[in-house]
């Protein structure tokens, strides 16, 4: 305990001598003159220039000498031929010259004036076209056409056909020629529609109003009712 006692007193002790130490440095640093501090120094800036490289100075060369004009040669006047005077005469006979008397001038042949070439005639017109052409007919009810007869050997055997006929129809309306285009099944069949359209009576082709002779298909059927 005692131990503990003496180091407690030391610490306390050695803290009241430091305090005491700062207080007496602070109570004379008070009662010392205040010292002036030193004027400053003046300064010198020095800049740092870049080394000059001497100027080689470049010495001229001597210019050559100019050619001399070579002197030209002089021209000597050539001699002009003198001229005569000519000789008057003082004589009333005297003679003149006759004047050159200057021929007139012929009028020149002037090209004739260009004439404009005629203009051309119109085109004809077009010519117009044909009238349409009507196809004869030959089923018209007035024109009372038979049917062809029926072969009787083919009646009754039952067999039926269809004839095509081509018919050239005249001015007239009358068959002018009669050709087979497709026959039948039977030359009986065909012989049977020659016979029967051959006097037929048809309505003849028209350009416009005028009958023309005109080709026409006639078909003929051969049907057993």
């Amino acid at each position: 305990m005692t131990r503990l006692f003496n180091e407690k007193f030391g610490t306390f002790a050695l803290i009241t001598a430091s305090h005491l130490a700062a207080l007496w440095m602070l109570v004379a640093g008070l009662n010392k003159p205040a010292l002036t501090p030193p004027a400053p120094l003046p300064t010198v800036m020095v800049e740092m220039l870049p080394a000059v490289q001497p100027v080689q100075q470049e010495i001229p060369k001597p210019k050559p000498p100019e050619p001399k004009p070579e002197p030209k040669p002089r021209e000597t006047p050539k001699p002009q031929p003198k001229k005569e005077t000519p000789r008057t005469t003082t004589s009333e006979k005297a003679l003149t010259a006759p004047k050159e008397e200057t021929p007139p001038a012929q009028p020149t042949a002037s090209a004739p004036p260009e004439t404009s070439a005629p203009p051309s005639p119109p085109a004809p017109p077009a010519p117009p076209a044909p009238p349409p052409v009507t196809p004869p007919r030959f089923n018209a009810a007035y024109l009372n056409n038979p049917a062809p007869v029926y072969p009787p050997i083919l009646r009754r055997a039952g067999e039926e056909s269809k004839v095509v006929l081509r018919v050239l129809v005249t001015v007239e309306g009358t068959a002018g020629e009669v050709q087979v285009l497709r026959p039948g099944s039977s030359v009986l069949f065909d012989e049977a529609a020659l016979a029967a359209v051959r006097k037929w009576r048809f309505v003849p082709a028209k350009r416009g109003d005028t009958p023309v002779a005109e080709w026409v298909q006639v078909p003929i059927d051969f049907k057993l009712n």
